[in-house]
């Protein structure tokens, strides 16, 4: 494991992921009309504009998304340091019906 990570362009490929969903991520929360997106890295959390986040995290599960909700109007997200941008935009995929749905509701 500590190989993986110290091996050579290991952490600049995160980076370059962590951007790449940052990126998405607000792309995606200005479609929905979030707020903001917040957090460094590959820890982030997407600020929704009301507090349905368990109400997300249930549907996106039955997505076979998991997040968390460390607050009502918050979304965490904390992919692994392997993530792929084809998984980011996976994960996208499913989070979008999911918050639509929980916003309508």
């Amino acid at each position: 494991m500590l190989r993986s990570v110290t091996g050579p362009g290991f952490l600049p490929a995160v980076a370059q992921v962590a951007e790449y969903l940052r990126t998405s991520l607000e792309e995606r929360a200005s479609q929905l009309g979030c707020p903001s997106v917040r957090g460094r890295g590959m820890l982030l959390a997407l600020v929704l504009p009301k507090a349905v986040g368990p109400r997300v995290c249930e549907a996106c599960f039955d997505a076979g998304l998991l997040l968390n909700s460390p607050r009502p109007e918050l979304l965490r997200f904390m992919p692994a340091l392997t993530v792929t941008p084809n998984e980011v935009d996976a994960m996208l995929a499913n989070l979008r019906p999911a918050v639509e749905l929980a916003l309508r509701a």
